[in-house]
């Protein structure tokens, strides 16, 4: 889901910027990639796995996993994640985007199977600055389907592109010493029995970003990146920068819109739960005011 807007910026040349990305906000003190070992296909047995934060600090988690075969949870050991760059290039500006990640881990399961949902089901923190450690032992919400940003940008933009050398492989196989976790089979620990058991965050009534007064038509649409935090019901919880044009006056244009937009909140296994939302917007010469 994106919301694009059609408005002008005026483009320079690209700008570097060492300046990193952060985020201010995070629904749970743990959150982790997963993906089948060797292989993009499932059913598989072994997957690699890799827990990433917005901040420094030390986790203790459970994952659950709702998968063809049943329900499964895996305890993972605690571990340190350690801070990683991954710098990104637009048509405007190359930027850094900060986060804290474990090393590269997997989890086994007794056979092969499919992933329908997974998420971090608790976690503990120690060492970090967003407060979590204070909060002991965190139950997390799982998340909704996640078809948010997953549309193609519209033809001629060119979207943020990852420097491969900061692509993280998933898929290789473990290596000497690498943590491997074993996956155990669990009660259920949602319920799916409803006429709509998931449903991702939606805009229920967008607002248009203020155009700021520019005097030199742009030669190519720029888009600005935002992420959106909503609470369970729907509402605003924050809203940053994710992806900048180097532009600041239209990406707090398109901060602010997004901020004024109005959001139906996500569903998972057929309660409200808090979710993220991609925000785009798109400047175009197009637009340009005559």
């Amino acid at each position: 889901m994106r919301t694009t807007y059609f408005l002008a910026i005026v483009v320079a040349m690209c700008v570097s910027t060492s300046k990193p990305v952060l985020a201010i906000s995070e629904l749970c003190p743990v959150e982790f990639a997963i993906h089948p070992t060797g292989t993009n296909i499932e059913p598989a047995a072994l997957f690699g796995i890799q827990l990433n934060a917005q901040g420094p600090r030390s986790v203790t988690s459970t994952i659950a996993f709702d998968t063809s075969a049943g329900w499964f949870v895996a305890s993972l050991p605690t571990i340190t994640l350690l801070e990683k760059d991954r710098h990104y290039d637009s048509p405007t500006v190359s930027f850094i985007q900060r986060t804290w990640i474990s090393p590269l881990m997997y989890v086994r399961f007794p056979a092969p199977i499919g992933l329908k949902h997974t998420w971090v089901y608790e976690a503990r923190t120690s060492g970090d600055d967003f407060g979590w450690n204070k909060m002991g032992l965190v139950n997390c919400q799982p998340r909704p389907v996640t078809t948010v940003g997953a549309r193609p940008p519209r033809p001629g933009i060119i979207i943020e592109k990852l420097d491969p050398k900061d692509a993280d492989h998933l898929d290789l196989p473990p290596g000497s010493g690498s943590i491997i976790v074993t996956a155990t089979k669990s009660p259920p620990l949602k319920n799916a029995e409803c006429a709509q058991p998931f449903a991702d965050a939606s805009v229920t009534r967008p607002w248009a970003p203020d155009y700021p007064a520019l005097a030199r038509r742009p030669a190519v649409d720029v888009t600005s990146t935002i992420k959106v935090m909503l609470n369970a019901d729907g509402s605003l919880a924050d809203a940053w920068v994710l992806y900048p044009t180097a532009f600041a006056p239209f990406d707090e244009a398109a901060r602010l819109a997004a901020m004024r937009t109005k959001y139906r909140g996500a569903i998972a296994y057929c309660e409200p739960v808090p979710s993220e939302y991609v925000f785009r917007v798109t400047f175009t010469p197009d637009s340009v005011p005559h």
